[in-house]
């Protein structure tokens, strides 16, 4: 075999096999999505990034559900705090409005009403201003809140609140009636109690959203009782009870009543074991049997007060001040410990999103060591056998062709290129 004719075959041999790789190219291009068309450097770096990339996902997805009922328990812990203020305003209030009631009474020409009546009034309202203003602080602190029901009963209570102006110039210059003041402020006092169920609208707790609805049931039978109160202690004050305001009288106990029956359902044990150690006592029977004494007397067209001991407006007064404020403290117990429950709440989901991170970066780890010492594993044999090919090509093949040359064992024409 000649020279020439080896250099022919094989520059034969190389153009046919530069023709199969010309051939070959489009069909890999066409197919590059292939898994087996990958070159091994990136069937390795896939091996490494997919179960890495599906861990990262899953684990994100965990970590954002975590952080989302974190921040949605956050959101509710403000607004039971929120609720502990509404409770407070809600009640003063209350007395708010029997002071201005009992003003009323005196005389119908404001001109001519008593100034210790409108001392004791303008205390109220003093009162109130400090817990508007403190509440409304404590809005603009939270900022937006989120969910259009909760903006929407924000902006009512808002809107309500600013109304109190108004009503009290009407209560201080005009001839305004009792009814329509106090009716006033029972929608005041509903708008609050609106506000206050927005706690638990971004929560699946039912423990929690049973104890809002439970002190919205309670808040809604301490603002009936107030109401009740304030029309007594008008009517009283005058020794007389129109049809009108007998009537409303009946109407708002049926309401305290199936309020309180609302409260007792929807109320946990401890919520009922609060109730029933506070509200309790003579004091609070008490209202309910001058109530039906005055009522028995309105009806026959009798004097309401004056006819036995102890049956006058101040009374009255002392012993009904004294069954709302031990409502009141039920209220404020229960306003607190929801808040109390919102703040473990946001506490657990905090812990859960903590732990979920630490999971997640465990699982990242393990996944990246695993699958680098399955890359590692594959690795290793191939780069063995490319440095043993790459010592046979360049130094133990020519090596021994020398060594064949040298004995005189191979034809010197031999030439073997590395």
């Amino acid at each position: 075999m000649s020279t020439r004719a080896t250099k022919s075959g094989a520059s034969a041999q190389s153009e046919a096999a530069q023709a199969d790789n010309a051939d070959a190219k489009p069909r890999r291009r066409s197919n590059w999505w292939r898994p087996r068309n990958w070159r091994v450097r990136s069937r390795l770096v896939a091996l490494i990034v997919i179960p890495t990339a599906v861990a990262l996902a899953l684990g994100g997805l965990r970590v954002y559900e975590a952080s989302v009922s974190t921040v949605t328990h956050a959101h509710i812990e403000d607004r039971a705090q929120v609720g502990v203020l509404i409770v407070d305003l809600a009640n003063q209030l209350g007395r708010e409005r029997t002071a201005s009631a009992v003003y009323i009474s005196d005389n119908a020409d404001p001109d001519r009403r008593s100034d210790d009546l409108r001392q004791e009034m303008e205390t109220e309202r003093a009162a109130t201003l400090d817990l508007q203003s403190t509440l409304n602080a404590r809005l603009d602190d939270m900022g937006t809140m989120d969910g259009d029901l909760a903006q929407t009963r924000l902006a009512a209570m808002r809107s309500q609140l600013s109304t109190l102006e108004s009503l009290r110039t009407e209560v201080d210059s005009t001839r305004i009636t009792v009814l329509p003041v106090v009716t006033k402020y029972r929608t005041i006092a509903r708008s609050l109690s609106d506000f206050n169920q927005t706690i638990a609208d971004e929560t699946n707790d039912t423990e929690l959203r049973e104890a809002v609805r439970a002190l919205t049931a309670l808040s809604n039978a301490r603002d009936q009782l107030s109401y009740e109160t304030a029309l007594m202690g008008h009517s009283l004050a005058r020794n007389t009870m129109t049809g009108g305001i007998s009537e409303a009288i009946d109407s708002s106990r049926a309401r305290y009543e199936n309020e309180i029956s609302n409260f007792i359902q929807a109320a946990s044990p401890q919520q009922r074991a609060v109730f029933d150690e506070n509200f309790t006592g003579l004091e609070v029977s008490q209202v309910s049997t001058m109530r039906m004494r005055v009522m028995y007397r309105a009806d026959r067209g009798d004097p309401l007060t004056n006819v036995t001991p102890n049956d006058g407006p101040e009374d009255y007064a002392a012993i009904a001040d004294t069954a709302l404020e031990r409502l009141n403290t039920v209220e404020t117990s229960l306003a607190e410990g929801i808040a109390a429950d919102a703040n473990d709440l946001r506490d657990q989901a905090l812990v859960r999103t903590i732990m979920d991170l630490i999971i997640v970066a465990g699982v990242l780890l393990a996944v990246f060591i695993l699958t680098s010492l399955v890359v590692r594993s594959l690795v290793r044999p191939l780069r063995t056998l490319e440095d043993g090919a790459r010592r046979v090509a360049e130094r133990d093949l020519p090596e021994a062709i020398n060594r064949m040359q040298e004995a005189g064992t191979a034809p010197e024409s031999v030439k073997v290129t590395p």
